[in-house]
């Protein structure tokens, strides 16, 4: 298969997930059959959270919480693609090291659904090992999005291939009035908490249940859930640092202007 020789490079044996891959896709066209013409963009993005979320509501996880295994994840990004989702971007406070499952989740979600992978960086940079490993996933469809604070102490080697952009933003200045960004997303936690999103995580206003209890399919057909992020709303510190849909954008304009990479190897903006 084409991702062969990815895979080689991350693991030192065969793809562990072939077998799974083939039954993954298979499920994923059962499923848009039994739509029956059902809209399959309803979710359009999906916000990952490996790392403990910083807000300023009380806690949405506590430190007794199960935080979620690798296959777990790799379940709920099939359930994301059976509905529709493109778009993915997993962000993360701690490195590769303290978290493996987020290379087998980047090329899960890249070769087995041809989604858009972003990984967002903050807290803690990235080492040069770790930098390196994200070489072997499929450049084309990934992008690595770190928030400014970080750009002094990554250096990322223009030959690995990487595209990479500043996270930094404020969704709200580019809206005219409350963000409707979560109408087609949904936010998961490390423990498996769901959010409308990033921006409200911890808020039980905007929670959406545990993905244990709750199919992604009922969370998006759920009304009752508000998907509407007024400006006094806020709880995340780092703002939309990391938001899907935005994050796409920055990586799309950069693109189109030729930008390719926004660190040079001195971690400096170019």
């Amino acid at each position: 298969m084409a991702s062969k020789k990815r895979w080689d490079t991350i693991y030192d044996k065969s793809n562990p997930f072939s077998l799974p891959q083939d039954i993954a896709r298979q499920v994923r066209c059962l499923a848009r059959e039994h739509d029956n013409g059902a809209d399959p963009e309803r979710m359009q993005y999906l916000w990952i959270y490996v790392s403990p979320v910083e807000s300023e509501f009380s806690r949405g996880d506590v430190p007794n919480d199960r935080t979620l295994a690798a296959d777990e994840w790799l379940s709920i990004l099939d359930e994301s693609a059976a509905l529709g989702t493109e778009c993915v971007v997993i962000s993360a406070g701690q490195g590769l090291d303290n978290h493996p499952e987020i290379l087998a989740m980047c090329s899960w979600a890249q070769e087995t659904h041809g989604m858009l992978v972003g990984l967002h960086v903050y807290h803690q940079p990235l080492t040069e090992g770790e930098i390196k490993k994200l070489a072997a996933l499929d450049q084309d469809l990934f992008g690595l999005f770190v928030d400014a604070d970080l750009a002094d102490e990554m250096a990322v080697p223009r030959e690995l291939g990487i595209r990479v952009y500043t996270a930094d933003c404020d969704g709200r200045q580019t809206m005219t009035g409350n963000c409707t960004i979560p109408e087609g997303m949904t936010c998961v936690g490390p423990t498996g908490k769901m959010y409308a999103c990033g921006y409200v995580y911890g808020n039980k206003k905007y929670a959406m249940g545990h993905c244990f209890e709750k199919e992604l399919g009922a969370v998006m057909s759920d009304e009752h859930i508000p998907r509407m992020i007024p400006r006094g709303d806020a709880g995340a510190q780092r703002r939309c640092n990391g938001c899907p849909p935005l994050m796409k954008r920055i990586l799309q304009d950069a693109v189109t202007e030729g930008r390719v990479s926004a660190f040079n190897r001195n971690g400096k903006d170019k």
